[in-house]
């Protein structure tokens, strides 16, 4: 089932039994869709205009972050001084691992974005970060619990 405004795959039918219509274009009033010629007309899209550049932007700002990664994706090799610790690997792995996230990100998201799932393409851009800087964050406040800050 497709929406008959855009075209998008669609599972739900968010119009009425009349319309076929996706979750963007339902809150469209019924006159609204009457007096539209909207057939094929690529003004009717449910690509927001900001989708694209909020999807290319995360993407910079990830490549961005790699030059104030370097130095510390260095320092934080110290944490193998004592030999390969599961406890370090779990805390350093998913950051030194950032550059091949954002490789395996940028793949999935792409496609993602050319099958029209725009918001899940946008939470597999945003994930790198959220693994790699999330995770020192985590181990950070947890261990400042169990030191007593």
């Amino acid at each position: 089932m497709k929406c008959e405004i855009c075209g998008q795959k669609i599972n739900i039918n968010w119009g009425n039994s009349n319309v076929t219509l996706c979750q963007y274009h339902a809150s469209d009033s019924e006159e609204q869709l009457k007096d539209i010629n909207y057939k094929n007309n690529p003004q009717f899209t449910c690509e927001s205009p900001i989708s694209k550049g909020l999807f290319i932007s995360i993407f910079v700002i990830e490549i961005l972050l790699i030059i104030p990664w370097l130095p510390f994706a260095g320092l934080s090799a110290m944490a193998y001084d004592s030999g390969r610790v599961w406890p370090a690997i779990i805390m350093v792995g998913p950051f030194q691992a950032y550059p091949l996230l954002i490789l395996i990100s940028a793949i999935i998201s792409s496609i993602l974005y050319k099958k029209n799932n725009y918001s899940l393409a946008t939470i597999w851009a945003i994930s790198p970060i959220l693994i790699s800087f999330g995770t020192l964050a985590l181990f950070d406040i947890i261990s400042g619990i169990l030191n007593g800050f």
